[in-house]
């Protein structure tokens, strides 16, 4: 067992930090914030978030115009 000396908290190992959140546009003019284990940054991962945000437009009974990243 590890114990911390300071009041300050350890830092989140790599496995449980926080997934990226995103901001979507949606056709109907409401706006969508949701987290996605994709980044936008990495061009492997593009098409999969693209994919995410379509269905949770789909969950909404709309269509997505944008989407974009929020840094929080």
């Amino acid at each position: 067992m590890i114990y911390y000396l300071t009041r300050s908290k350890p830092p989140l190992p790599p496995s449980t930090k926080p997934m990226p959140k995103y901001r979507l546009l949606l056709e109907s003019g409401r706006d969508l914030i949701f987290d996605s284990k994709n980044h936008h940054d990495n061009p492997e991962e593009v098409e999969d978030l693209a994919y995410e945000a379509i269905e949770e437009a789909a969950l909404m009974d709309d269509y997505f115009i944008d989407i974009e990243r929020i840094y929080v």
